[in-house]
């Protein structure tokens, strides 16, 4: 129950909300316009165009068989919202619900986003790319974790996002993250450079890709130089491996100790330990 009290806040800026009604009583009670952090749990119905100023927003799905989600109104959500987090990994396959996960990148804009972190069963690469393309936005750090994505949509999606510095594949489909990947982030004599500031990768699950693959293009990406001098790429300074069901080859972990200016950090079958070096 949302107090009728909380008009005699003016300095609250975060709020939690697990009901549509929550909102719709918390709507007349305080300054909407002083939120900058939400979250909103169960977000079936949920509003949000009266958070002009909302720059970190969270949405959790926490029930099965929810028929329909669709909770934002018209676009945009905010001129200023800058992290979008979603979470919707407790919804179940079998009435059909994941199907409707998605839409929620129907129903807003963010010109302002530079930080998605996407959790859940299904994520559809052409709703994502209309949502990127519609907010025009400047996203710089991407994390997609549990997503039943293959790479041909992971490529699509990467493709809108030319600015990106940080990327992170947490499980997921195992055809998500392929040699393919790889070949489109390596530097190759055609200088052709694809996402030339990212600095910083994680992958973390059971993933179709070789490990001479993710070398290769390693070593490729370690001679950068500063892209706003002349437009050359920046190198990785941080790479994080968690692979618990392959085993690395010796040669491998010895190509990657030779990486030059980056922090590796390696989890692997064979030792069963992290590999952490700074070089």
């Amino acid at each position: 129950m949302v107090s009728s009290k909380f008009w005699v806040v003016p300095r609250l800026h975060t709020l939690r909300l697990g009901s549509h009604r929550q909102l719709a009583e918390a709507a007349y009670n305080f300054d909407r316009t002083q939120i900058r952090t939400l979250a909103l749990c169960d977000p079936n119905g949920h509003q949000l165009l009266p958070y002009p100023n909302v720059t970190d927003l969270t949405c959790i799905e926490s029930s099965h068989f929810r028929a329909n989600i669709s909770f934002i109104g018209p676009p945009p959500i905010s001129p200023r919202l800058k992290t979008l987090k979603i979470n919707f990994s407790s919804l179940d396959f079998v009435r059909g619900t994941a199907a409707n996960v998605p839409n929620i990148f129907r129903r807003f804009t963010a010109p302002a986003l530079s930080s998605l972190d996407v959790q859940q069963l299904r994520l559809e690469p052409g709703e994502l790319i209309d949502f990127l393309h519609r907010s025009q936005c400047n996203l710089t750090t991407l994390v997609l974790r549990q997503c039943l994505l293959r790479i041909s949509g992971l490529l699509q999606i990467l493709e809108c996002t030319p600015n990106l510095g940080s990327f992170s594949a947490v499980d997921g489909h195992s055809t998500m993250i392929t040699n393919r990947l790889f070949q489109y982030l390596s530097i190759g004599s055609d200088a052709i450079v694809n996402l030339p500031r990212l600095s910083s990768l994680t992958i973390r699950g059971s993933f179709a890709f070789e490990d001479v693959a993710l070398v290769q293009m390693l070593e490729t990406r370690m001679a950068g130089e500063d892209p706003h001098s002349d437009g050359t790429f920046i190198c990785f300074s941080d790479v994080f491996l968690s692979l618990p069901e392959r085993t690395v080859k010796p040669e491998i972990k010895a190509r990657l100790r030779h990486l030059q200016g980056v922090t590796v950090s390696l989890e692997c079958l064979n030792d069963n330990k992290i590999m952490c070096r700074a070089f």
